[in-house]
């Protein structure tokens, strides 16, 4: 009796591909988060005090994210993240006019080039559960909106380049979140 046995065919077998963190930690980058982070409800008396303080407009002063919300937005925020950065693409033509306002993004002191960790949804931000397929192992979001806009403008698909010239587009602000798991980015 001959036994055959086709070495060509592939084992029935699974694999589960899974990436773990190399800090031991996550850092978030989210431009839309870190503008809606920004923002707190205002009480009726700053909104008065907002109403009486715009008619003078102080050129060296910095953008007042308590007393004014998002420029054109205001305290009025959408529910959504995804609806947040749909009204700034309507309101603002590009990004050059929204930071003439707020001011500035700034570019991190991070001399490498690296591989970022990877691109969340917005809906797994707010996710703490187990079934969730993306694990954000003790996250740490960046809550200032210029240097995530600095972060941001110098990542070019999953890889982050220090010496890239910023690019400053709402196509690339208003992308998918950065999950950083390099220790560099996590400061």
């Amino acid at each position: 009796m001959n036994f055959l046995h086709n070495m060509s065919a592939p084992p029935r077998t699974s694999i589960t591909l899974r990436g773990n963190t190399v800090a031991g930690q996550t850092k978030i980058v989210c431009f839309v988060w870190a503008l809606a982070r920004r923002v707190h409800p205002a009480t009726p008396t700053q909104a008065a005090a907002s109403k009486r303080s715009s008619k003078k407009k102080n050129r060296g002063v910095s953008w007042n994210w308590k007393r004014d919300g998002i420029p054109r937005i205001g305290h009025d925020l959408p529910d959504s993240l995804s609806k947040l950065s749909l009204r700034l693409r309507d309101l603002f033509e590009n990004p050059a006019d929204f930071f003439a306002q707020i001011g500035q993004p700034i570019a991190p002191e991070w001399a490498a080039d690296f591989l970022i960790g990877y691109r969340v949804r917005y809906e797994d931000l707010k996710t703490a559960d187990s079934s969730s397929q993306i694990r954000l192992l003790k996250p740490v979001f960046c809550s200032d909106p210029l240097l995530c806009a600095g972060i941001l403008s110098q990542c070019a698909g999953p890889l982050f380049l220090s010496r890239r010239a910023p690019n400053l587009s709402w196509d690339t602000l208003l992308d998918l979140p950065i999950a950083f798991d390099d220790p560099l980015a996590i400061i």
